[in-house]
């Protein structure tokens, strides 16, 4: 009775001790820095709870209470909960526990000495030094706007990338620092320990044969012919557009070749040429210009066409040749048929510019005293040629020619009175004054060809002779200009200038 009395209480001692445990839960976020709520289950007699958390840390406590406790990083956890009783351990339990933490990542890359788009390709492998949770995802942005996103299974798998173009003029900016020429790989991962990204950067250098390309300045371009047309015999500059700023593409060499139609070489530079290209003239024709440029990646060549264009033939000529005023003038254009379009300006103050679209023939109506610049511009949509030429129309066509003196004594009758000289008069009036403004003498009369019909002799209006001396005269006058109509005589020129009076003076001399 006795050894099964012993027998009884060890069996039931032992399941005490071994029936001790205790529970945890995470709260929802199995993270480092977050508090792990653990609560025991302890059935026997006790002293203390002695909790060992794996990472250096312990708790004693004396009740069943829950404790909580935050692991610092993340790692597999062996914690351990101890019973004591009477001084020494009466049972104890351990449990593993894996913690997460914020992505962790590392990543290698191969940097190779030469990297050519679109060929070579570049190889990254993201790696991390945590245990990660089964949800971490991250994203590679390659810098060339190509993205990649990966889950937790890549990690530890080898990506390559090729670009399709060179990191040549990219700027990239990290902090405060700008660095030019060069992609920026991104590396954002995220896990459930972390709603922020965690980011990681490479600077890249991708090179690539060059860009090529080149413009022609202050040229006209045909986009159906592809064709820059020069219109002059000049020399030209191109423009090497794609040389590339500093020379980031770093190019070795630059080329220029010019051929003629017939497909021989007229032009050349083929060693340390300059970026850009002066191209001598060379003759009337069209040419096929090819820039290469060569560096470690390869070479890239372009063709553009030049034509050197002989400019359009405008010119004009006067139907009859003039040479006073009020005219009517015919321009008769003569310019070559190829001319498309056409600019008149017939007064040469850009005032008035007439348009035609056909080779037009223009009368033109001038009116007034001048020295007139007539142009006429014309293009054959390529080229554009000018001509010119200056009209003196500073004279009367028809005017009233006033002696200055006369000799009522003189034995010449064309000496002995006063009479204006003039033809294709429709008015007239001239008034005689002294130098005291007293009237002396007037005349309309008009003979059937407009000519004055008399003349003042030097009588005075009491029939006796006027004294020597100077006088005025007034003339009022209108001359008909046959089709172009009417005109007041505006008068005589009386000084260098060109000004017009129609009142002056006439010296009356007795012998």
């Amino acid at each position: 009775m006795r050894r099964f009395t012993a027998l009884f209480v060890s069996l039931f001692i032992y399941f005490l001790a071994s029936s001790q445990d205790f529970t945890y839960t995470d709260n929802g976020l199995p993270c480092a820095r977050n508090a792990y709520t653990f609560t025991p289950s302890v059935s026997s007699s006790y002293d203390s709870l002695v909790w060992d958390w794996g990472d250096g840390n312990r708790l004693t406590t004396t009740t069943t209470q829950s404790v909580d406790h935050a692991f610092i990083s993340a790692g597999i956890y062996n914690v351990t909960l101890n019973v004591y009783l009477n001084g020494s351990i009466n049972s104890s339990v351990s449990h593993n526990i894996t913690v997460y933490d914020k992505p962790n990542l590392t990543f290698s890359y191969t940097a190779p000495s030469l990297v050519c788009a679109p060929d070579d390709s570049v190889l990254l492998t993201v790696d991390t030094i945590n245990i990660e949770p089964p949800d971490l995802q991250f994203t590679i942005d390659w810098g060339d706007n190509t993205q990649e996103t990966y889950g937790k299974d890549q990690i530890g798998q080898a990506k390559t990338h090729k670009y399709q173009k060179t990191s040549c003029g990219n700027v990239i900016t990290i902090g405060t620092t700008q660095i030019t020429d060069k992609f920026l790989i991104t590396i954002a991962a995220t896990n459930r320990c972390t709603s922020v990204p965690v980011f990681l950067f490479k600077p890249v250098d991708i090179k690539s044969a060059p860009d090529v390309g080149f413009s022609v300045e202050n040229v006209s371009y045909d986009s159906v012919s592809s064709t820059f047309y020069v219109c002059d015999s000049t020399e030209v500059l191109l423009n090497n557009d794609a040389y590339g700023q500093d020379n980031c593409l770093e190019v070795d060499n630059v080329i220029w070749q010019v051929y003629n139609e017939s497909n021989q070489i007229v032009n050349e530079c083929l060693n340390n040429c300059p970026a850009n290209y002066t191209l001598p003239y060379l003759g009337y024709g069209k040419y096929r210009i090819v820039l290469t440029q060569e560096n470690t990646c390869g070479s890239s060549s372009v063709e553009r066409y030049v034509e050197f264009r002989r400019p359009p033939q405008v010119s004009f000529e006067l139907e009859t040749p003039v040479y006073c005023y009020p005219a009517s003038v015919t321009f008769l254009n003569t310019s070559s048929d190829d001319v498309v379009r056409f600019w008149w300006d017939f007064i040469g103050d850009s005032s008035q510019v007439f348009v035609d679209t056909v080779k037009t023939n223009h009368q033109w109506l001038y009116t007034e005293s001048g020295t007139y610049t007539v142009h006429l511009w014309g293009t054959d949509n390529y080229c554009m040629n000018d001509y010119d030429t200056i009209l003196d129309l500073t004279k009367r066509c028809k005017d009233i020619y006033v002696p200055t003196a006369f000799l009522p004594e003189s034995d010449n009758p064309d000496l002995k009175v006063f009479k204006p000289m003039a033809k294709d008069l429709v008015e007239y009036r001239i008034d005689i004054y002294d130098m005291y403004g007293k009237h002396i003498w007037s005349s309309t009369s008009l003979n059937d060809d407009g000519e004055p019909a008399e003349a003042w002799d030097g009588t005075c209006p009491d029939g006796t002779p006027c004294p020597a001396g100077t006088y005025i005269w007034k003339i009022k006058a209108k001359i008909s200009y046959g089709d172009l109509g009417v005109i007041d005589w505006d008068g005589q020129v009386y000084n260098r200038k060109g000004k017009r009076s129609t009142a002056g003076t006439v010296v009356l001399i007795r012998q």
